[in-house]
């Protein structure tokens, strides 16, 4: 994550954000940084048995973390190494990121451990202004 935000946070309650009723972080755990528990909150995030349809600030939630660079946990209904990706061809293309039309897409499996994925989203943040 960026130092100062690019793009602010919302009001994630207010708007009805469903990662704040479900699951709340303690000092043992974090679900949404947890890579044991990510079926389950992604199942919040992006609809469930439980839950009808996505979130209703997972678009929001996307952009914040994109632009933000949030490059651990789930973010937007999706995994880190899914973000770091919509990063990567946004970097491609040329756009800057608080620009970019970020598209929710569903998870995939990585292509690396997590650990590299994060080193590279850190490696990427040093390149952004």
């Amino acid at each position: 994550m960026v130092l100062r935000l690019r793009i602010p946070s919302i009001d994630w309650a207010g708007r009805g954000a469903r990662c704040v009723r479900h699951a709340r972080p303690s000092e043992k755990e974090d679900p949404w940084f947890d890579t044991s528990q990510y079926d389950e909150v992604l199942g919040v995030c992006n609809g469930s048995d439980i839950y009808e349809g996505p979130c209703p600030v997972r678009d929001y939630c996307l952009r914040f973390a994109c632009v933000n660079n949030e490059s651990a946990g789930v973010w937007g209904g999706m995994l880190p190494h899914d973000r770091h990706k919509l990063r990567q061809e946004a970097k491609a293309d040329g756009i800057p990121l608080k620009e970019v039309e970020w598209e929710w897409h569903p998870p995939t499996e990585p292509d690396a451990p997590e650990e590299e994925i994060l080193a590279a989203a850190a490696d990427e943040e040093d390149d952004q202004p």
